[in-house]
């Protein structure tokens, strides 16, 4: 699907977590994470191309995060999704 993200486990163990992601549509994407109750952004990943895979490293301290993607209209559209680190 295009306007959507799909996590492999809606939870995390806080610290090092590989991420990875796959952008399986047509349309570039990219990948932010910031803490769900708002605030900066914890990780960012620039733009990928249509079929492109990424894989990165983060450290998160525990609490609940949405992935997003920040170009426009693409959050609103259905690119989030939450997961909590514990």
């Amino acid at each position: 699907m295009e306007f959507k993200f799909t996590l492999s486990r809606p939870e995390v163990s806080a610290g090092k977590v590989i991420l990875e992601f796959v952008d399986g549509g047509q349309d570039e994407h990219d990948l932010h994470i910031r803490p769900a109750a708002g605030g900066p952004d914890v990780a960012a990943f620039g733009a990928t191309k249509a079929r492109q895979h990424v894989d990165e490293e983060i450290n998160l301290a525990p609490g609940t995060y949405t992935f997003y993607c920040s170009l426009p209209g693409h959050e609103a559209l259905g690119m989030k999704a939450t997961f909590i680190a514990r």
